[in-house]
């Protein structure tokens, strides 16, 4: 008995130990397979999708700094790699919104991210390595923030840049160059590349008190807050507070309770933070007070820019909610370029997805709006050569190719790579 009862020990013990080496071994061979198969998947494609690497180079620049960029660099590329986008553009890169795993309607994902990585592993790279064109129309914008920053021209006229035109002509990538460029120069750059989320968030709101009709937005607001001094906090300590109405806001919000007065803009983020029903009341004085600024000129860039006059996905007992009842929204989409001592304001059409409200341009705004051209044929021919070194693009780039892209997608760049690209 005593045997027979060892024996059945040993093989349970034995049973155990093989389960448990199966489950490690099946733990670390997808790891491995994986990281073998996108080895190969990469070397297939590359000898696949064979493109003209002299070609590409000579439309390249070897630099990305964009304050040596000229005239003469015009329809040329400067590229910026995973680390440099980051630091360049930490808010996200305008028109290009994060890829998000494939889920179920609970919000799960539906595939490992080990596969996603193997068969989305193209969207990645291009989400992180930016090709930026230099174009005319872009740098004639910048011509004119130069002699803003210098001194010598005032854009209180035109009120700032609305940046329009057809859908996939490259206004997004236009905002793109003109934030790196005041970035590169040391400006005071507030970035909202993705406008349309302050419309369509899952978070909730809240009403004002004492103001009928009217709610607030505290979590987006706090988010919003949160980037904005994890990216300027040096900048912020050395700008002081102008505005007596900044101060009496924010006091005012507390009903009389004892706090230390903000000094200085990272102090008043810093208040708004340090509770949530502030957040909005310190975002909308934020916005007052980048008008006064004179210690960095600043930049407010907004892509999407027609979204926040669109319908909102928040709801009360009565119906939808209108931008205009939201305070956060309507403060920072009002154009008001003109009022800024030193900087300026540039925002983007964006018609990638339908419109609820078609948005008016009012012949006040029209003074600052800005047309982004189609792509000319040069310009065409070195966007499509871009896309052959992406490996998007499977056909050799002559002029042919280029005529035949430019009459089908009527020189729109996101329609052209639409019909000539393969995307699963």
């Amino acid at each position: 008995i005593t045997s027979s009862s060892s024996s059945s020990t040993n093989q349970q013990v034995n049973s155990h130990y093989h389960q448990q080496q199966q489950q490690q071994s099946q733990q670390q061979q997808p790891a491995g397979a994986v990281s073998r198969l996108q080895e190969l998947l990469k070397a297939h494609i590359d000898e696949t999708f064979a493109y003209d690497k002299q070609a590409v180079k000579q439309t390249r620049l070897e630099s990305s700094d964009v304050t040596k960029i000229k005239e003469e660099h015009t329809n040329y590329v400067y590229t910026l790699d995973e680390s440099e986008s980051k630091a360049i553009f930490p808010e996200g890169f305008p028109g290009a919104r994060p890829y998000r795993p494939v889920t179920d309607e609970k919000g799960k994902p539906l595939f490992p991210q080990d596969v996603e990585s193997v068969f989305f592993w193209h969207r990645n790279k291009l989400y992180c390595d930016r090709r930026i064109l230099v174009r005319k129309s872009t740098l004639s914008i910048i011509d004119k923030i130069k002699r803003l920053q210098d001194g010598t021209d005032s854009l209180a006229e035109s009120r700032g840049f609305l940046l329009d035109g057809e859908v996939g002509v490259g206004k997004s990538l236009c905002l793109a160059h003109i934030i790196h460029y005041c970035r590169a120069n040391n400006w005071l750059v507030i970035s909202l590349p993705f406008a349309r989320d302050w419309m369509t968030s899952t978070f909730q709101w809240f009403r004002v008190k004492g103001q009928v009709g009217y709610y607030d937005q505290r979590d987006t607001a706090t988010e919003f807050l949160q980037e904005i001094k994890k990216i300027h906090e040096d900048k912020l300590s050395k700008i002081p507070i102008r505005l007596k109405e900044t101060v009496n806001l924010i006091l005012e919000e507390v009903e009389g309770t004892e706090v230390e007065k903000p000094t200085n803009l990272m102090h008043l983020i810093e208040f708004g933070l340090g509770d949530s029903t502030q957040s909005v009341p310190t975002a909308l004085a934020l916005r007052e007070e980048l008008n006064h600024v004179t210690e960095y000129p600043v930049l407010i860039a907004i892509d999407e820019y027609n979204s926040l006059f669109d319908e909102t996905n928040y709801f009360d007992k009565f119906g939808r909610l209108f931008p205009e009842q939201m305070r956060l929204i309507a403060r920072w989409r009002k154009f008001d370029g003109k009022d800024m001592v030193n900087g300026t304001m540039i925002a983007a059409m964006s018609y990638t997805r339908p419109s609820r409200n078609k948005f008016v341009i009012t012949p006040e705004l029209k003074k600052s709006v800005c047309r982004i051209p189609t792509f000319s044929f040069e310009e065409m021919k070195v966007f499509l050569l871009q896309l052959t070194a992406s490996h998007q693009l499977m056909k050799k780039v002559d002029d042919k190719l280029v005529n035949w892209t430019i009459a089908m997608s009527g020189g729109r760049a996101k329609i052209a790579e639409d019909i000539t690209t393969f995307n699963p």
